[in-house]
């Protein structure tokens, strides 16, 4: 009797530690998401985001006072959320922009600033070395879009520098990864009307 008794509570001991493992995993993960710090937008970030957060904005003429309404184009339309999850969440507008976008409105001047590529902040930092940004430009450079349309084609032509995030960091089957991945390539070249803003051909005429 004292046997069946210590093999009863044997089998149940090891069956309420499986019921446990569970609810210990759960706990550890949760507790690694908390320890992990999240990204905010401080306060100057936030101020742009005022418009380009907006599908409108407001500007008004310093000498007259007139206040008009105007349409944000959508590429310059910016989702705090998912600026927030990206891989450039945290940093301030000011760390890749000129201060001068600081003046609102934004100085024309602002349009002929160059914009910074991933090598010109990753390119030769070993704290990068597992992302082979050198072995991918390499790559890029023999590809059609660096000989065929040179300077006119950058990273963000194709990845969005405001909410770029790796595949790898995000949820989903291997499958959806590279839908996410391929969605970059038909940005264009499933787009005519994209396609057309970087080749010199002449579209077909569809209508005829």
């Amino acid at each position: 009797m004292k046997d069946w008794f210590r093999k009863g509570a044997a089998k149940i001991s090891l069956f309420s530690g499986m019921l446990m493992l569970p609810v210990l995993f759960a706990v550890f993960f949760s507790t690694v998401a908390a320890d992990k710090p999240e990204a905010t937008i401080d306060e100057e970030s936030l101020q742009c985001l005022v418009c380009h957060s907006s599908h409108r904005y407001q500007i008004t003429d310093t000498v007259s006072g007139e206040t008009v309404t105007m349409k944000m184009h959508n590429e310059l339309q910016i989702d705090p959320v998912e600026y927030k999850s990206a891989t450039h969440g945290g940093f301030k507008c000011t760390d890749c922009h000129s201060a001068d976008y600081n003046i609102h409105p934004h100085p024309v001047s602002t349009k002929f600033e160059a914009n910074y590529n991933c090598m010109d902040c990753h390119g030769g930092d070993e704290t990068y070395a597992s992302f082979h940004f050198e072995t991918i430009e390499e790559e890029y450079l023999k590809s059609i879009h660096a000989t065929e349309l040179g300077d006119e084609f950058t990273c963000w032509s194709c990845h969005n520098p405001h909410t770029y995030r790796l595949s790898d960091k995000m949820p989903g089957q291997l499958i959806n990864r590279v839908a996410r991945n391929n969605a970059a390539c038909l940005t264009c070249h499933g787009n005519i009307n994209n396609y057309a803003v970087l080749i010199e051909k002449e579209l077909p005429d569809l209508i005829k």
